[in-house]
């Protein structure tokens, strides 16, 4: 890992992904970068679902998460996870 390899360095998030920015590599493979991403915009997709929760409790939940899904992650997800998505709901 990379704070392994110099934790005065690397001990944060932050110097982490401007690592990766600064070679290059943040948009590449199995990046921090990329999973710092998709960790931000599942939290988004979580506040939005509970924030539907909240407004209109008695809403059927599928039409929840659905509503929730086409504003914070559908913007970013191909064909594939989209219909992989449809299914799992």
């Amino acid at each position: 890992m990379l704070c392994n390899s110099d934790p005065s360095i690397y001990s944060n998030l932050v110097e982490i992904l401007k690592k990766e920015a600064d070679e290059g590599k943040a948009r590449k493979g199995a990046s921090c970068s990329k999973a710092f991403v998709w960790l931000a915009r599942s939290l988004d997709f979580t506040g939005a679902l509970f924030q539907r929760l909240v407004a209109d409790p008695g809403q059927k939940m599928e039409q929840l998460v659905e509503e929730s899904y086409s504003i914070t992650l559908k913007p970013w997800h191909g064909w594939i996870s989209t219909a992989a998505y449809k299914v799992i709901v």
